[in-house]
């Protein structure tokens, strides 16, 4: 550890800020006074501008990590540099160990991983196995012997593979993919633990998709026919009754109960945030209030509650074969939620 040489006056300066950020964290976080928190934080930028022009002259400049450069987006020997909590918070760090905020090492670009796809179990079976490559810029896909430059998140190739594959998937699975990415620039990470991550992801996948409803309603939707058999006979008799959507939340730690109400033209959705409508996949009413609470949700959720929705209709549903269907997908829902991918690198995402 190297401490950076100070002045009694720079130590006192330095102290400030120190106080000044836990008095931020005080007013922002216990109190929510917003207003307070940026005054607090645009005062102590100031103090830090004027320490780090002192340490410049020293030879003993403050330096950050390549991405809160990015960030702020402008000089860090300016006071706006400075006009962030996290902007001091790193300047303290530094002023402890003039190594503290050196960027790591970043091992696996260029480095081949896979993602593979592989079980039998519970009468579902899948082989797949697909091949990503870590880049400067994002992750590559192979696809027919090339690679294929993606973005950070792996789109579009990688969804667009697994969806000639007819492999579903979660929802929100390019978020996941992006993070990793950042969390291997970021920490360092080895070979070993991007691959590992990527098998995290993997078993994910093959859970989706293993444990999708298959019973009941469900046995005639699944392969490349999605279509609804006609029911002779009158009246919509689905129409306009109301279901209860359960599903678990990691967030609040239960279940949380959306209902849906089946109308003329979609799924009228209705939970603490109010009243919603929706169309025959539920969007956005439904998705947009499972995205709030980070609710992971498959890919084909809003596909399967159309489908839901046109057999209602043509085959003359009762109400109770329609919820017995809902709770499927509810069940469905909440186990691709409760098995989430955790432990490193995943902490601290949704």
């Amino acid at each position: 550890m190297s401490l950076v040489p100070l002045t009694k006056a720079q130590q006192a300066v330095k102290n400030e800020i120190s106080a000044g950020v836990s008095a931020f964290r005080d007013a922002f976080q216990k109190r929510q006074d917003y207003a307070a928190a940026n005054r607090i934080v645009a005062e102590l930028a100031v103090k830090a501008h004027n320490l780090h022009l002192q340490l410049k002259k020293t030879g003993h400049e403050p330096r950050f990590r390549q991405f809160m450069y990015e960030n702020r987006g402008v000089s860090p020997d300016t006071v706006e540099f400075y006009n962030h909590v996290h902007a001091l918070e790193d300047l303290l760090l530094f002023l402890a160990n003039e190594h503290a905020n050196d960027d790591p090492v970043d091992h696996t670009i260029g480095d081949e991983f896979s993602l593979a796809l592989s079980t039998n179990s519970g009468g579902y079976a899948i082989k797949r196995s697909y091949t990503l490559k870590r880049t400067q810029t994002g992750w590559a896909v192979k696809d027919g012997g090339i690679y294929v430059e993606c973005d950070k998140d792996a789109s579009p190739s990688l969804t667009r593979r697994l969806d000639q594959d007819q492999i579903d998937y979660p929802d929100g699975l390019s978020g996941w993919l992006e993070w990793l990415w950042w969390q291997a620039r970021e920490h360092g990470a080895t070979h070993d633990m991007v691959q590992k991550a990527l098998d995290d992801l993997a078993r994910w996948i093959v859970d989706v998709n293993s444990s999708s409803p298959q019973s009941g309603l469900w046995e005639n939707f699944g392969g490349n026919s999605r279509s609804v058999r006609e029911t002779h006979g009158t009246g919509d008799v689905g129409c306009n009754a109301t279901f209860d959507f359960r599903v678990f939340s990691r967030r609040w730690g239960h279940e949380d109960t959306y209902r849906l109400k089946r109308k003329r033209n979609g799924w009228e959705v209705e939970f603490t945030s109010g009243l919603t409508v929706g169309d025959k996949r539920g969007y956005p009413a439904l998705f947009e209030n499972l995205q709030h609470d980070s609710i992971n949700y498959p890919r084909t959720l809003g596909e399967r509650l159309a489908w839901l929705w046109e057999a209602a209709r043509r085959q003359r549903l009762t109400r109770s074969e329609i919820q017995a269907a809902i709770d499927a997908l509810a069940t469905w829902v909440s186990h691709v939620e409760q098995n989430t991918p955790d432990g490193s690198p995943w902490e601290g995402y949704k």
